[in-house]
């Protein structure tokens, strides 16, 4: 679920229980930030795990983003992966993983086509992401790029 996604449930949510019915299974949840900022328990601040902070406004009665994250601020602990593939045929080279709430993003780097550098591509929750037009990035800091985009969105 990205933030828009879960900006619309909260807003067309008809249910009791908007916590456990749609706040928690988004896995956009920071637990320790939201307690942070809601300290007497209003449940109506949700701070996400990109750093959003969501209020419920009591006035025009829905959900809103108050605060949007801070880009530099965001970083994720990428984690190379052991006994990567390698060959020249565009076998993945190496793999980076890290968690973003609970899913996970995944950045391989192999060959490109000619043989003569590399390219790079991006996985989130097993999803391939686009960089832009082209299937991969040229760098490892334009796929993480594009991680940021898809977690900022």
């Amino acid at each position: 679920m990205t933030r828009s996604e879960l900006l619309e449930a909260l807003n067309g949510y008809k249910g009791e229980d908007i916590w456990n019915d749609v706040i928690y299974p988004s896995g956009l949840l920071d637990r320790d930030a939201t307690g942070a900022a809601d300290p007497n328990y209003m449940n109506d601040t949700i701070i996400l795990v990109d750093g959003t902070r969501i209020d419920f406004d009591y006035q025009a009665g829905a959900w809103k983003i108050t605060a949007e994250p801070d880009d530099e601020a965001i970083e994720l602990d990428w984690e190379r992966e052991e006994n990567p593939g390698w060959d020249s045929t565009g076998t993945i080279a190496e793999s980076w993983s890290a968690e973003v709430g609970q899913y996970v993003a995944r950045i391989d780097r192999f060959r490109d086509e000619d043989g003569g550098g590399f390219a790079y591509t991006v996985t989130f929750d097993g999803n391939p992401i686009r960089n832009g037009e082209n299937e991969s990035a040229e760098s490892f800091e334009e796929a993480e790029k594009a991680v940021m985009r898809l977690i900022t969105r």
